[in-house]
């Protein structure tokens, strides 16, 4: 079967389209990258993961009060007792980063 012209140019234009859309990151990239929390951000847990919400909304569960100044592996995180020695005020902590390097240690305080 030959194709005329104008199949040519729609079978051309899907696949550059499909290339296109493979070419986005995906939403928990961009979340990723474009919202990582600070200090005096809110948070919400959820389940694994930290989101930063408003501290005015109901939604908000912590205060990042400080943030440890060395980065470390989830593993070393998961073994220390005590995750923020510079913010002793601390009730929590959480490790933020990719499970395949070093993170950053967010110490809050409950808002609630």
């Amino acid at each position: 079967m030959v194709l005329g012209g104008a199949a040519f140019a729609f079978i051309a234009f899907i696949a550059l389209l499909l290339a296109c859309v493979a070419s986005i990151p995906s939403l928990s990239d961009v979340a990723a990258t474009t919202s990582t929390p600070e200090v005096g951000d809110c948070i919400q847990e959820d389940g694994n993961d930290i989101t930063v919400v408003d501290c005015d909304s109901s939604a908000a569960e912590y205060e990042i009060i400080g943030i440890e100044p060395t980065e470390v592996t989830r593993e070393e995180f998961d073994r220390d007792s005590d995750p923020c020695p510079s913010f002793p005020e601390a009730e929590r902590a959480y490790w933020y980063g990719r499970s395949d390097s070093s993170g950053r240690v967010f110490c809050v305080v409950s808002v609630r």
